[in-house]
């Protein structure tokens, strides 16, 4: 072997192709080139014997350069050897076959199979070359002898001479052609790539190389006895025809296959075949790579694909450096990002704007140590709605235990932590509840059992038929006091059930609120003046123009509620109540100088068995259902109730009602 040329973009490519080749053949003079056009003039003006030809370059790539030389007279015979980086590119290698390249390796190069194929292309070259020169030769000794015998019969006696020389060369030459087929067949079957050659028409195999029965498992003999139906599987039976038709129309042909060894085991091969002629018969010539390891792997690789692309939960892939490379179906539904949107971003779990440093910190010190991160994170949407996900974050390790990437599961448990919370609050209200409840028969049973115990006491007194007459009416007055104080528990109760239980309906009827208003002053006249208490009013209307629409006995029983409270919370001062028209509403009130309420009671109190405090409970008394029936009542009417207060200073209760006059079904002012 004396010479290659190597072509390829990359002085570093060439470098180390350089190295390999002057290892591999130290007499060989080596060339190089850095584009196809310096290329092809050095192959026509140095004649290499094989040419080493990079697929990838600028302005004229590896195919364009191969299909001149083959289309130049004066380098079409010098063989070809694609290098590339494409690995396993069917549609590459087809390429590569069909404009005249011999043979086709993928980089990294393997050594021992680029040595092998330039020998063996050396050789072919050598071979072609020897042949072409001695047909010219004998061509040319033909032409001069057949013109000499017809100048000269001693010309002919020479030629004829020279003729039988010839006869000996050419005996010569059929040995170097039958040394040369020797080689090849050496070659073929030597070859690390397993090779067969089977008859197109009887499928049945004609040679097989060493490594072909290797990888299936056969003798020579078993395997030339059979077809190619033998090894291929169910499924590639079935298409046998159609790829048998398919190939004969192409010269070169790759495709993949299923087929079976010896022991039933089932193998992923690719084929790369072209045509021959065997025996004088057409033929196929096939070269097998088995990529069973590779198509398992792949398969390997879509079912964890499908795993992360399908997962319910969401899953971020980044970089080392923390950048998202990946994000499933899953995280976008969430987050409403694209892919696209948040690719080479840092996701908030990584980004200090939204951790202390300290917080930052700690997780990147797991991460670091190979460990896993876990916590809860309260995370943003793209319309800006916040949630709660649980995030789990694992560093993934290479095999020198340098972090590659990190992977980010998290669920969105912002239900979950509402659920929690309710329960929290389910539980402290059923506790504060339970509370609440005991007080209440506690209040109950002093409410009940204080004024029964009076008027059992007091019936019994008034039956003793000494007593003057200003002491029995002095008991049956105790008497009257305690049944209406029981009365009014007892009312407070029902009432209560009654809206509780939703039975609790609203019967409007025709009412003059002044005069309704004038009878509640009446009914607390003598208990105000009693604890030196000025009650006043302030009415909106006149008496003539105060008829309204209303339910009477549900209004009625409000403002007896919220007077009675002013009154009792109140040792002295004024208790004033009234109300006024507002656009389509009427809004009472009720004001006093009583002992006032604390800023968190003011919701509280409206709520069932919530009093001020205890002690107040205690010294005022009451069931503490009395404010809790009059917001029901004021809703259920279709108003709103709340307060303004102060402690120490008083209160002022306010409320508002629907306003409805009669004759009208609207709401308006007269």
């Amino acid at each position: 072997m004396n010479k290659i040329l190597a072509i390829d973009d990359k002085n570093s490519n060439l470098f180390c192709l350089k190295a390999t080749i002057e290892d591999a053949f130290p007499d060989t003079i080596i060339y190089t080139a850095l584009n196809g056009t310096q290329g092809m003039e050095m192959a026509i003006a140095e004649d290499p014997d094989v040419i080493l030809l990079d697929v990838l370059m600028p302005e004229m790539d590896g195919y364009e350069v191969c299909r001149q030389l083959k289309q130049d007279i004066r380098t079409q015979d010098i063989p070809v050897i694609f290098l590339t980086i494409i690995q396993n590119d069917k549609d590459s290698r087809i390429r590569a076959l069909e404009v005249g390249g011999e043979a086709f390796l993928s980089k990294p190069i393997d050594v021992a199979e680029l040595t092998t194929q330039i020998r063996v292309m050396a050789k072919m070259k050598l071979s072609n070359r020897q042949k072409q020169y001695e047909q010219k030769q004998l061509a040319k000794l033909v032409a001069e002898r057949t013109h000499a015998l017809e100048q000269n019969r001693l010309e002919m006696i020479k030629l004829l001479e020279e003729l039988r020389a010839e006869n000996e060369a050419h005996r010569n030459t059929l040995k170097i052609l039958s040394e040369s087929e020797h080689n090849y067949r050496y070659m073929f079957d030597n070859n690390p790539q397993p090779m067969w050659i089977y008859d197109l028409e009887t499928l049945a195999f004609v040679l097989v190389n060493n490594a072909a029965l290797k990888l299936y498992g056969y003798s020579r003999e078993e395997f030339l006895s059979m077809t190619l139906i033998d090894i291929l599987s169910d499924e590639d039976v079935k298409t046998l025809k159609s790829d048998i038709g398919e190939t004969n129309r192409d010269l070169n042909s790759l495709r993949e296959s299923r087929q079976l060894k010896k022991n039933g085991e089932l193998v992923y091969v690719e084929i790369i075949s072209h045509s021959v002629t065997c025996n004088d018969r057409p033929a196929r010539h096939a070269m097998v790579n088995d990529i069973t390891i590779r198509k398992r792997a792949e398969e390997e690789i879509r079912t964890l694909s499908k795993a992360i692309e399908q997962s319910p939960a969401s899953i971020i892939i980044t970089d080392a450096q923390g950048k998202i490379q990946f994000v499933n179906v899953r995280y976008s539904s969430i987050m409403q990002y694209s892919p696209e949107e948040v690719k080479g971003y840092i996701p908030r779990i990584f980004n200090p704007a939204y951790h202390s440093h300290e917080k930052l910190d700690a997780i990147w010190n797991t991460l670091q140590y190979g460990k896993i991160w876990q916590s809860e994170f309260q995370n943003k949407k793209k319309d800006g709605t916040c949630f709660w996900e649980n995030v789990i974050i694992s560093p993934l390790l290479k095999e020198d235990g340098i972090t590659s990437n990190y992977i980010i599961i998290s669920e969105d448990i912002t239900e979950k932590k509402a659920i929690l919370v309710d329960l929290i609050a389910a539980k402290e209200k059923a506790e504060e509840s339970d509370r609440l409840k005991t007080a209440f028969l506690q209040n109950i049973s002093h409410e009940t059992r204080t004024p029964m115990n009076a008027i059992m006491g007091f019936s019994e007194l008034i039956n003793d038929p000494t007593l003057l007459p200003e002491e029995r009416k002095q008991y049956t007055d105790i008497i009257r006091q305690n049944s209406d104080q029981l009365l009014s528990v007892i009312t407070d109760i029902v009432n209560i059930a009654m809206v509780e239980s939703g039975q609790e309906k609203v019967i409007d009827e025709m009412t003059n609120l002044n005069s309704l208003c004038s009878n509640l002053i009446s009914r607390f006249a003598a208990k105000a003046m009693h604890q030196n208490i000025i009650l006043r009013h302030q009415f909106y209307l006149a008496d003539n123009e105060s008829d309204i629409i209303i339910d009477q006995t549900k209004l009625t029983r409000i403002l007896h509620n919220l007077i009675s409270n002013a009154i009792k919370f109140t040792k002295q001062g004024i208790v004033e109540f009234g109300y006024k028209i507002k656009e389509d509403k009427l809004e009472f009130y009720v004001k006093d100088t009583g002992i006032g309420i604390p800023m968190g009671m003011k919701d509280e109190i409206f709520k069932c068995f919530h009093q001020v405090e205890n002690t107040l409970t205690r010294q005022f008394g009451g069931s503490g259902l009395g404010l809790a029936i009059t917001k029901a009542y004021v809703e259920l009417m279709g108003g709103a109730i709340w307060l303004t207060s102060e402690m120490g200073k008083g209160s002022v209760f306010y409320f508002t009602l629907p306003l409805k006059f009669p004759g009208s079904n609207l709401f308006k002012a007269p």
